[in-house]
């Protein structure tokens, strides 16, 4: 049967840009979009592109996003997250949360978004690409590759403020060490400024390094002679403290 005449049988039970999202067929999704009925539910119920796009997202398609996010914004207005005010982060900190960096660097040069700007909590998109705590996506498998080349990316970008401080006073450094993305910790030492930033609870990136068990990325910023390590018995024990209580989970909406 042809694909898109499958994609259409499909529509009583899920909507045919939904259905070929989520099988990941750029091919099949591109020709659905061609179709004005199809087209006009991009920017709402049925067939939201808003749930196509998040899709294309975990799923690292970059067709797919690409094909939703060169939509004329009239038509799809992909730049507004319709769960912002329920936490939702952007599509474009998904991506790079993800290390999704094909799909971020097309939603970049579309130019309808402000790679520097930072969300409610202060984040910007170089505290999204380090605020990767492990097990937040179990089955969409961060890209630690693709999240070093944002960060990069970010990092060629004059504009780029690399020790900005969140709503908690944690620069992306602090938050790398913390969830101990060794890749993006090596990349930010290269250009910060101030590697033994203090937060709002007078923490620093060795600090929580030490906390979380990342002995190689502590190491890293002890190396750098620039950072207090004198913290590290607190730290130590803060740790014994955390394994007597047991694990905790950090939940995001994507």
């Amino acid at each position: 049967m042809d694909l898109l005449a499958l994609g259409e049988q499909k529509y009583a039970e899920e909507h045919p840009l939904h259905y070929a999202a989520t099988k990941g067929d750029a091919t099949l999704f591109r020709r659905l979009l061609q179709k004005p009925e199809l087209r006009a539910d991009t920017d709402g119920d049925p067939g939201s592109g808003h749930d196509c796009l998040q899709t294309a997202i975990f799923n690292g398609n970059k067709e797919i996003a690409e094909a939703l996010v060169t939509l004329p914004l009239s038509e799809f207005d992909w730049t507004r997250h319709p769960m912002a005010a329920h936490g939702a982060i952007s599509y474009l900190a998904s991506a790079a949360t993800l290390g999704r960096f094909d799909i971020f660097k097309i939603m970049a040069d579309t130019g309808n978004v402000d790679i520097f700007e930072g969300d409610s909590l202060g984040k910007t998109q170089l505290h999204h690409v380090s605020d990767v705590p492990i097990g937040q996506t179990p089955f969409h498998p961060i890209d630690d590759e693709g999240a070093v080349k944002i960060a990069r990316f970010l990092l060629e970008q004059e504009a780029i403020q690399v020790d900005s401080e969140d709503t908690k006073g944690q620069t992306p450094l602090s938050l790398a060490a913390q969830h101990g993305k060794r890749g993006i910790v090596q990349v930010l030492l290269e250009v910060s400024r101030d590697p033994d930033s203090k937060d709002q609870d007078g923490n620093s990136p060795f600090y929580y390094a030490v906390r979380n068990g990342h002995g190689p990325i502590a190491e890293l910023l002890a190396n750098t002679g620039k950072v207090d390590c004198g913290v590290r018995a607190r730290a130590e024990s803060d740790r014994r403290s955390d394994q007597e209580r047991g694990p905790t989970f950090t939940w995001h909406v994507l």
